[in-house]
């Protein structure tokens, strides 16, 4: 049996990322510099952006990782570069 790229356009619902979600699943994680105590992760990209957004708008800015690689942020990074400098 071939492997088959997954296509977005039949993206099943608690599908995370691509290929098989059973044997192959991608974390992401959320992450909250001033706050690294309220970082967490999740297999469902839709998930951590909601998770994100929240985060960001309680703390001020927050980010999704995968493997390390940046995904997505929200908020401003460089509030929080000049609240830790002054």
């Amino acid at each position: 049996m071939a492997h088959c790229p997954p296509n977005p356009q039949n993206r099943r619902m608690g599908a995370v990322g691509y290929g098989d979600s059973q044997t192959n699943p991608m974390r992401y994680e959320i992450l909250v510099p001033s706050a690294m105590h309220e970082s967490e992760s999740v297999l469902d990209l839709d998930r951590a952006h909601d998770i994100c957004y929240d985060l960001a708008q309680e703390f001020g800015y927050a980010e999704i990782r995968h493997d390390g690689v940046h995904i997505a942020d929200y908020g401003s990074i460089m509030e929080q570069i000049a609240d830790l400098l002054f």
